[in-house]
Order: C-alpha cells, then sequence, then structure tokens
C-alpha cells in the first residue's frame, strides 16, 4: 500500500515538472508553476518558507520521502534503472568522504557566488536542463508533426512551434548529466542521490533521527537477502543485518519483499499504539489533501490564453518578413498559419499524445522544422552585449547571478522566444535575452511568475511597462541607411514606448536616435532591424534594473 502511494505521487509530480518544461500550449507555465516552487533548494533560495517548513518537516517525521517522491532528478533515475532486464542490486558501503566533500562544495559555490558549479550539482536544475535541452525539442517536433498532418486534412487547430538550440552549454551540461546519470542508475540504481547530490546527503542526516522510517529487526532477520536485492539505495546489507538510514530513500521496495516482517515502517521513537495509528492517518490526510490541491490546480481554467492574441503573433512575424531581404521572405498566410498559437484543451491532448509517439525522431529533424519555420532570422546574429539584458523582475545582475541556479524554465517558458542560455563565461547556464527570433513583449510577466528561485520576482504588467532593462544604441556605421542609402523606419514604428525617432538633415536620410529615458529595453527595434549580420540597433542592459 504504501509503495503504491508513493509511485502514484511520485509519478504524478513527475509528470507535471515535465510538462512544465516540454508544453508548448502555455497550460503548463500558468498551472503547474507551483511544483517547481515546491522543491527545496529553489524553495531556500526564494525564500518561502513555507514550501521549505512543509519539506523539512515531511522529511523529520517520514524520512527522504523527498527524494523518492517529489525530486523530479530522484524520480527519474527510478525510472533509467528500470530500464535494466535484471534489477539485483548488492550492499555498498558508504562513501563516508565523496558525501560531505560533494554537499560542502555546494556549499562554498554558493558563498563564493560560483552559480555554474552551484547549478550543477543543484538536482532540480540539473533535471531542468535535461528537460528544457533534450526532452522539450523533441516535443515540439512531435506537435510539429501533428501540425503537418492536421494542415494536410485543412485542420489548423494546432500551429507549429519554433525548434531552436537555446544554448549550447546547458545542452552539453543537460547531455552529460544525463549520461552519468544513466550509468550510474543502470549499475547501481540511487547512486548520485547517495554520492553527489547535495541535498540527498543533508535529508539523509535528517533521515537518521526521523520520526517515522523503515527499520530492520535484527531478531526477525534471517538473513535471505531479500531485501538486499531490491533496495536500490544499496543501504541494506543482509549478511550482518543492518540498515543505513542515512542513505534510505523511504521507496518501501523492501518492505513487501521481506517474508518474516523484519522490516517495517514505524516510529523510531516508542511511542504507544495509538499515537502510532494516528500518525499514520495524519500522513493518508496529508497525501490525500495533497492529491486535492493538484487535481483544484489542474481543473482551473488554465486553458485561455494566456499571452498575447494570435493577432499580434501574426502581426509581429509579418513585420520580420517585410524587413527580412526581398529574397527570403516566405508567404504572409503561410507564416501566420505556422505561429498562429492555439491553446485549446483538444490542441494540448492531442499534441502530448502525438508527441509520445514520435519521441524517436532523429536530430535532423529539429534543424529542418527550425529552417522551415524561421526562414528570415537564420542569418542574424546576437552581438556582443558589455552587460546582458536580463529578464524583467531581476532586479540587477548581481542579485540574479547569485540566486539564478539555470535551470532553463523561464527560458522554455518564454512565449517570445527572447530568453536564451549563456554560453561562456561565470554566467553559463543562466538566461539573458537575445533578440534574434523575438523581443520581450510589454504584456508578458511570464518569466517572473516561473521563476521558482526568487532569481526573477514577480511583477505587473503595468510595473513592467515602466521598467528599464536595458537601453538601445544605434551604431549608425552599419544602419541600411547609411550604408544602402534606403529609408527605413522599422526600428521607430516597432519601439512600443515610442523612445526612438528618426532626425536628419535637409536633404539627407532620416537616421534613428534614442531617447535613453524613455527607452525600456525591450529589444523591438533590435528584432525588427534588417541590418545583417548584427542589428545596428542593439540593447545594451543595465546593471541595475529603474523604473522610468
Amino acid at each position: 500500500m504504501l509503495k503504491t502511494i508513493r509511485v502514484l505521487a511520485a509519478a504524478i509530480c513527475f509528470s507535471g515538472l515535465v510538462l512544465l518544461f516540454v508544453d508548448v500550449s502555455g497550460f503548463a507555465p500558468e498551472n503547474l508553476a507551483f511544483l517547481a516552487k515546491f522543491q527545496l533548494v529553489p524553495a531556500v533560495l526564494a525564500g518561502s518558507l513555507g514550501a521549505a517548513g512543509v519539506l523539512l518537516a515531511a522529511s523529520l517525521a517520514f524520512g527522504r520521502i523527498y527524494c523518492s517522491t517529489i525530486c523530479p532528478l530522484g524520480v527519474m533515475q527510478d525510472v533509467l534503472a528500470r530500464l535494466k532486464p535484471k534489477r539485483r542490486y548488492r550492499f555498498a558501503p558508504s562513501r563516508a568522504w565523496l558525501r560531505p566533500a560533494a554537499l560542502a562544495l555546494f556549499i562554498l559555490a554558493f558563498a563564493a557566488g560560483l552559480p555554474l558549479i552551484f547549478g550543477l550539482l543543484e538536482p532540480y536544475s540539473a533535471f531542468g536542463r535535461i528537460a528544457a535541452d533534450i526532452f522539450a525539442p523533441v516535443w515540439a517536433v512531435g506537435s510539429n508533426g501533428l501540425a503537418l498532418a492536421a494542415e494536410r486534412m485543412d485542420s489548423f487547430a494546432v500551429g507549429l512551434t519554433p525548434v531552436w538550440q537555446k544554448g549550447f552549454a546547458a545542452l552539453a551540461a543537460a547531455i552529460a548529466t544525463l549520461a552519468v546519470l544513466g550509468v550510474l542508475a543502470w549499475r547501481g540504481g540511487r547512486t548520485w542521490c547517495n554520492t553527489l547530490c547535495p541535498v540527498g546527503t543533508f535529508l539523509g542526516q535528517i533521515n537518521r533521527v526521523a520520526l517515522i522510517r523503515p527499520r530492520l529487526d535484527r531478531e526477525k532477520c534471517v538473513h535471505c537477502g531479500n531485501c538486499e536485492r531490491v533496495c536500490k539505495a544499496r543501504c541494506i546489507d543482509a549478511e550482518t543485518g543492518t540498515l543505513d538510514a542515512g542513505r534510505c530513500v523511504s521507496c518501501f521496495n523492501c518492505l513487501k519483499t521481506c517474508r518474516k516482517d523484519a522490516l517495517a515502517w514505524r516510529p523510531s521513537l516508542n511511542v504507544r499504539p495509538g499515537l502510532e495509528r494516528v500518525l499514520f492517518k495524519c500522513l493518508h490526510a496529508l497525501q490525500g489533501f495533497a492529491a486535492q490541491i493538484l487535481a483544484a490546480r489542474c481543473s482551473q481554467e488554465g486553458f485561455a490564453r494566456r499571452y498575447a492574441s494570435t493577432s499580434n503573433v501574426i502581426v509581429s512575424r509579418q513585420a520580420a518578413i517585410v524587413a527580412a531581404p526581398q529574397g527570403e521572405r516566405a508567404a504572409p498566410r503561410a507564416m501566420a498559419r505556422h505561429f498562429a498559437t492555439d491553446t485549446s484543451r483538444r490542441a494540448f491532448f492531442s499534441g502530448m499524445g502525438f508527441a509520445l509517439g514520435t519521441a524517436a525522431l532523429p536530430l535532423s529533424a529539429l534543424a529542418a522544422a527550425r529552417e522551415a519555420v524561421i526562414p528570415a532570422l537564420t542569418r542574424k546574429i546576437s552581438p556582443e552585449r558589455a552587460v546582458p539584458v536580463l529578464p524583467p523582475g531581476a532586479g540587477g545582475l548581481a542579485s540574479f547571478t547569485r540566486k539564478c541556479t539555470g535551470c532553463q524554465l523561464c527560458v522554455t517558458a518564454c512565449p517570445h522566444q527572447a530568453l536564451r542560455s549563456s554560453d561562456i563565461g561565470g554566467r553559463a547556464l543562466q538566461p539573458a535575452m537575445g533578440f534574434e527570433r523575438g523581443y520581450c513583449r510589454v504584456n508578458c510577466v511570464t518569466c517572473s511568475s516561473v521563476c521558482p528561485t526568487g532569481a526573477v520576482r514577480p511583477i505587473s504588467v503595468e510595473q513592467k511597462s515602466a521598467l528599464q532593462i536595458g537601453r538601445a544604441v544605434v551604431h549608425t556605421e552599419i544602419c541600411i541607411v547609411t550604408t544602402d542609402d534606403v529609408s527605413c523606419t522599422a526600428c521607430a514604428k516597432a519601439c512600443p514606448p515610442g523612445a526612438i525617432s528618426l532626425a536628419g538633415a535637409d536633404g539627407t536620410r532620416k537616421r534613428p536616435v534614442v531617447d535613453t529615458e524613455r527607452c525600456i529595453g525591450c529589444g523591438a527595434c533590435e528584432y525588427v532591424c534588417p541590418a545583417r549580420p548584427v542589428s545596428a540597433v542593439m540593447v545594451e542592459g543595465n546593471l541595475e534594473h529603474r523604473m522610468v
């Protein structure tokens, strides 16, 4: 019974988190973002005392159920381990030096301001990069396959989703993490949890004093080894009849295999049977309450359009077509049909089902889809910026760098492809604005609403409209007005706050001029600029965001 409840809860949490990263309909960021904010390290970084307190209290009461149920990287190890035909484990001695060393490195990296090391070791962020850079592209290709199949039947209920690489450093980290995780899980089950994971080491110490945890009765144990063979934490030594409570992840695999009732999940203190029954009733009530909350959140009317209307998306894409060179323009009607986004229930669930069936599509299809969807923008590259343009709500470069773990959730949730992962330097894996494929819309605050660590604080649309995250800079030497001797008003027309005006002497073509007191750094001007390979109007980030 306990194992069934644990497996069901783990499946719900893991599926919800995967959808949060791969969903292309807009449903998941609005309704399932609370699952990311219920992870231990992000909750601590965000100062969420409620979420962190609940997780720590549950660990003190019931052991490492966080590792076996809530942590997506832990559940992923179980999935990878089940791919092995014969899963038989043997007891492994505790690596007494490696576990505290990994935890110490994790803490020192955070204290010293080294987000790259900190983010690589943090389990939720490691899972996020795998989901965002490996699972999400495959899911999007499956959704695009469904859209193309529906288009041939004269149905445009599902729109095409752009598939593009959002950061090579994040992709490399995701591939390396998945490879190491897969090898360790194949060979030894939860080896990552009990050797390299700092959260597992910390919760392991709490598990030693947990009120209720699996316990081995040496008097009843006959040393048959059944429990040792199914223990994926490899913490049961059948020969000596001992159980290492610090490494036990409360998976309950061993409880059903013991024929002598030597193993049981019971209180570690000498409490009366009546109190023991009360504690178990509280546990079941808590699990039922959590299931009700999840069902209520999923049943909300979250399928309504959260972002800009389809017409705005089409208009922006048509503007990109007009700004593109003549030979690279696509048919406006085809582009509008490709980028029209349908957020209906039918589109969401049909896309989810089709993506599951096309998970094995080759990577060459990703490049083909990218070239087919955005032909007009493939030649534009991101300029080098002195200060990166950070998401609105970040506050400033120093605070953002210290708190961001590079989980890629804001990058995948951005509906306008304006965020990408940094590839070099100490900020590698952390997001920054890039305006080759889109720009930051004034009426969109998705990144601030999904960030689980507090690196991007929630802001309202009204606050964002007056928040300066950067300022535009015009490079007249590469502007097509100067180089090609043509008239161009793209940046001035696209600027939402009207911060760009055109000025010039009599008889000369007018050139853009930026009012830095009105510019908010949204990047619309850089996005629509027809200059290649870099835009003549570039946005430089602010070290500290300010209201204008």
